[in-house]
């Protein structure tokens, strides 16, 4: 009989001794500047953000640091938090597994290739936030940890429960129609869509997902090769040459395929170097 769930025992996460420190900084800084930017709506001055947002006039006029101070402003408070907040509880997860300087590597390609993205989709036009990197971690996230299962209070109220795999693709989708209806230009749809494939991208070159067709291909290429080559003579051409004489004797040697070709050959070095008076 199982336990009740209250009393099953939570398996402790194998990563979870990693400290996210550059999840701890970043997440600081932005809450840092979060702060200055409040500070500046409450005052009435914009001079600072738009010496610092990325726009065509900048970029023309030389200022490419615009490139990586754009994420440090945001729309509005909802497009603080929500950046925010998924970066935090992603990049906590993420930057233990793959590795701080990884990590790191993410999040600074991330932010310029979303800003480069955003630039040249928007025509030049004004761009904010961080959500490029954002949606870098989450996808990277629900690469590495797909059927990680979440819970939050909704409203602060109603309790939901998702799987990671199932986030991520949906904000890549929304991203996608808000760049088609040329909504949310300061947002940064573009840059969200550049990031997630990045994530994903480095995530599955990291060695985390599910293997493609072509890489099972490869895998199952040379898994047969180490076993080939483990073979003596003997049982190589039993398993292997055999068939494809039988083949020959049946259809003749045209209807070889080029790997039945290769089987020939390899028995015959096979044969050669374990009876080296032969030659």
């Amino acid at each position: 009989m199982s336990l009740p769930r209250r009393q099953t025992k939570v398996h402790p996460r194998t990563w979870a001794s990693g400290s996210p420190r550059a999840v701890w900084f970043i997440t600081s800084m932005l809450g840092g500047w979060a702060a200055a930017q409040l500070v500046l709506w409450t005052f009435e001055i914009p001079d600072v953000r738009l010496g610092l947002q990325l726009d065509a006039a900048g970029v023309h006029a030389g200022e490419y640091w615009r490139f990586f101070t754009h994420q440090l402003f945001h729309v509005n408070a909802l497009h603080f938090l929500a950046n925010v907040l998924v970066f935090y509880f992603a990049g906590r997860e993420v930057e233990p597994i793959i590795g701080r300087g990884p990590f790191v590597a993410l999040c600074i390609t991330a932010g310029l290739l979303g800003g480069a993205v955003n630039w040249f989709a928007l025509h030049g036009g004004a761009v904010l936030g961080f959500s490029a990197v954002t949606a870098a971690v989450l996808a990277a996230y629900a690469t590495i940890l797909p059927e990680l299962e979440q819970r939050i209070l909704l409203f602060f109220v109603l309790p939901v429960r998702f799987r990671v795999k199932w986030i991520a693709l949906p904000v890549a989708a929304a991203a996608a129609v808000a760049l088609a209806m040329g909504d949310f230009g300061e947002v940064g749809p573009a840059g969200i869509l550049a990031g997630s494939v990045l994530g994903w991208i480095c995530a599955r070159s990291l060695g985390f997902g599910r293997q493609s067709w072509l890489q099972r291909r490869k895998a199952e290429r040379r898994e047969r090769d180490v076993r080939l080559a483990r073979m003596d003579s003997g049982e190589f051409i039993a398993s292997e040459v055999d068939p494809v004489l039988e083949k020959i004797a049946r259809e003749g040697m045209g209807s070889l395929t080029r790997a039945e070709r290769k089987l020939l050959d390899l028995g015959r070095e096979k044969l050669v170097s374990s009876h080296p008076e032969n030659r």
